[in-house]
């Protein structure tokens, strides 16, 4: 029988949960790594990066609220936070594993 869905609850089992999504393909050998599979979110969480598929994050949103903020100044908005550029997700682009200390 099919287990229910349901939200994810805090930040934490999110993370567990994009942890999983992000291995998934690496584990089944689709590809040897997260940033190789390019239906993978993880070059958006882990790099910032914009890939194929669309995806909204805190940082997507905030850029492009940032972007109408700014244009309506006459300038655009390049600046890149090096703290979202260090998100841990538990794996770097090389496929070793970090452990969050918190």
């Amino acid at each position: 029988m099919p287990r229910a869905s349901r939200n994810v609850r805090d930040h934490r089992e999110f993370t567990v949960k994009l942890r999983y999504l992000h291995r998934n393909p690496v584990k089944r050998g689709l590809d040897r790594s997260p940033e190789e599979w390019k239906w993978s979110s993880y070059r958006h969480y882990a790099l910032r990066e914009i890939g194929i598929v669309e995806i909204e994050s805190e940082w997507t949103a905030r850029d492009r609220e940032h972007k109408a903020r700014e244009g309506q100044r006459g300038y655009s908005f390049a600046q890149v936070s090096a703290q979202n550029r260090g998100a841990n997700l538990g794996h770097q682009a090389n496929g070793s594993r970090r452990v969050a200390t918190t």
